[in-house]
């Protein structure tokens, strides 16, 4: 009977998940995650942006938040971004109290040099979400390796549920 309780408590424990962390830039956005991702902040560049990382075996799969003001360098608009991109649809999700265009993208990535000079491919899928706002345009995207990235896209899935826009300053 007691080896059972202690089973029970077990898969009660284990079946928990993670608790949330919140991640913000005032004036900008708010969302969650589960704890296993951790948020830096670089929203003072020239090209803001706020990463998100999950530690894990090889690659460091990241969620990004990208802020791009209107006729910038890299990218003047939405449709502009999402040509030089070259994505493509798939789907829509609620996001911020709109339902907006899910789009995806695979591509090759060049692997870290080694010591030994080796180096390759590994195969990267991106997710992302374009959101306009007045002053700018945000990009909310998913990174990962293709053989991770389904399991990670409900963490997204999550994330995007999760995000509000923040009124400016």
């Amino acid at each position: 009977m007691k080896a059972l309780f202690l089973l029970c408590a077990a898969m009660t424990l284990s079946a928990k998940s993670p608790p949330e962390r919140h991640h913000q830039v005032p004036g900008v956005f708010s969302s969650r995650t589960d704890a296993r991702w951790t948020g830096r902040s670089d929203w003072a560049g020239r090209y803001p942006a706020y990463i998100i990382m999950r530690a894990s075996a090889g690659r460091t799969p990241i969620m990004l938040v990208e802020g791009f003001q209107f006729g910038n360098r890299l990218y003047k608009d939405p449709p502009e971004f999402l040509k030089k991109m070259k994505v493509v649809w798939k789907g829509s999700r609620l996001v911020a109290g709109r339902k907006r265009i899910l789009w995806e993208r695979s591509f090759t990535e060049p692997l870290e040099m080694r010591k030994d000079g080796g180096g390759g491919d590994h195969k990267v899928r991106e997710r992302l979400v374009v959101i306009e706002r007045k002053e700018d345009f945000l990009v909310v995207r998913l990174k990962a390796d293709e053989t991770v990235f389904e399991d990670l896209s409900k963490n997204f899935d999550a994330f995007l549920a999760a995000f509000a826009l923040l009124p400016s300053k």
